[in-house]
């Protein structure tokens, strides 16, 4: 799964700067997986800039020949002691508009993960079939805009 860079949002009173440990290269891959197998990654998203801002997560280009329920995408915020849920779905599936993330303070990264579960009950002729998609860090508003 690609991940693109953030667009930095500039506002006259300070900038809207955010980083990603990631930053154009795929969070995770997985190839052959069997029944029920699962692929992970993680990445870091922080606010660099000066002032707070509400961020989303957006996925775009996205491309699944599984069957819909086949392969389980499950986005968590990993950051705190216990993880929030920011999407569970097929790949493809995110809103156009993006899922809010919430506010991002300066210099307080966030840990998301992203984990694809290739379903138990899946037929054998869906275990060849392939999925990819890209997900882009967008600036939603911040506190001066």
């Amino acid at each position: 799964m690609a991940n693109r860079p953030i667009p930095h949002n500039v506002r006259s009173s300070g900038a809207l700067i955010a980083s990603n440990s990631h930053n154009g290269i795929a969070i995770f891959t997985g190839h052959d997986l069997g029944f029920g197998a699962v692929c992970s990654g993680r990445v870091t998203i922080a606010n660099v800039g000066p002032v707070p801002g509400d961020f989303r997560l957006c996925e775009t280009d996205a491309s699944s020949h599984f069957a819909p329920g086949e392969l389980k995408l499950v986005i968590d915020d990993i950051t705190g002691d216990h993880p929030d849920s920011v999407f569970i779905g097929d790949i493809g599936g995110l809103p156009s508009a993006g899922v809010g993330l919430g506010r991002f303070e300066p210099d307080r990264p966030r840990k998301f993960r992203f984990l694809v579960i290739l379903g138990l009950s899946t037929n054998g002729a869906e275990q060849h079939k392939s999925a990819s998609a890209t997900y882009e860090w967008g600036v939603l508003s911040s506190e001066f805009a």
